[in-house]
């Protein structure tokens, strides 16, 4: 069932007001006020300002199940800035600026965190629409635990680890993201196994990287011009680079010291991919795809349906349902 929108807040931290009497003339001053009056079924709309600790949150900022938190989407967020981080009560002392919970949604909101990770998502279906995780001094987005979210549309730059990091047992889908001057693009570990779609990286230390027992499935990705490696797969990562009857379409081009490097000592097929073999170290086998050339076959027989690959094991994941709460913005 569509959850249905039951009311709206606004937050403004130039000339709102976080106490009760000034409801319902006033905005909220502060975002963390604004979401500790939400607990339930609510809709919120903000809209231009910077949110840190000098105007009065308190991070980190935390997005509950079925609340949505909205700034600009058009420009990925530009004007609407959260900066700053706090330690999740119960978890690691690392620096955290929003942890969006169950199926909540961030969108067209620019996180920054100097001192540790951007957003933290460790649970349910979330989505991250729209946003650009800049300065942050350790992951721009963290997924965790059984977690499957919906990143799109992202700008992850000026990153010092990773910009998207996958790890534990997570899943999800990462499609039409950006990434440069990370320390790498989009890092995947542990048995984690999420879909990448669509993304462009470049610019970084390392474009893609694959360690533990991962098996992220890389689909029309473009790697390019990264410092150091484009693709690079350690431990026992096995990423699905294409099957016979699904092409891969990745562009693995320009990068530094090499385009794909395995080290994971377990053979690799590719199929469908932009490769130069000699920018490729470690075993890799180019596998032959069973699509049909369309200059050589006639064109009633390609519009004949083949035969379907194998799912995934990361397919993409339903988009969440509608919000039960909501941040829209408010104009200054």
């Amino acid at each position: 069932m569509v959850q249905t929108i039951s009311k709206t807040l606004e937050v403004d931290p130039n000339r709102g007001n976080d106490q009760p009497s000034a409801r319902p003339s006033l905005p909220f001053k502060t975002l963390t006020a604004a979401l500790v009056t939400v607990q339930g079924q609510y809709l919120n709309q903000a809209g231009h300002w910077h949110l840190q600790h000098a105007t009065g949150e308190r991070f980190p900022i935390t997005v509950p199940d079925g609340v949505m938190i909205s700034g600009q989407e058009a420009s990925q967020g530009e004007g609407v800035v959260i900066s700053g981080g706090g330690t999740v009560p119960g978890q690691t002392t690392a620096s955290v600026a929003v942890v969006v919970q169950g199926q909540g949604q961030l969108r067209g909101v620019t996180v920054q965190n100097a001192q540790g990770t951007g957003i933290t998502l460790g649970e349910g279906s979330p989505l991250i629409r729209a946003c650009r995780l800049v300065q942050c001094g350790r992951d721009g987005v963290q997924v965790t635990g059984t977690a499957k979210p919906a990143l799109i549309q992202l700008r992850c730059e000026a990153v010092t680890g990773s910009g998207i990091r996958f790890s534990d047992r997570a899943k999800g889908e990462v499609k039409d993201c950006i990434f440069q001057r990370c320390g790498q693009g989009i890092y995947v570990e542990g048995s984690a196994a999420p879909l990448l779609l669509n993304n462009k990286c470049s610019g970084n230390q390392v474009g893609i990287q694959v360690t533990g027992s991962a098996s992220p499935v890389l689909r029309s990705n473009r790697v390019s011009q990264n410092q150091n490696l484009g693709l690079w797969i350690q431990g026992n990562g096995r990423p699905d680079l294409g099957q016979s009857a699904d092409e891969a379409g990745n562009i693995i081009r320009d990068n530094g010291r090499g385009d794909l490097r395995n080290d994971s000592g377990q053979a690799l097929v590719s199929v469908g991919n932009d490769l130069l073999p000699q920018r490729v170290t470690g075993p890799v086998t180019l596998g032959i795809s069973q699509r049909p050339d369309p200059a050589a076959v006639p064109r009633i027989l390609l519009d004949q349906p083949i035969t379907q690959a194998p799912t995934p094991q990361s397919a993409p994941i339903p988009g969440p349902v509608s919000p039960s709460s909501y941040l829209y913005p408010h104009p200054l």
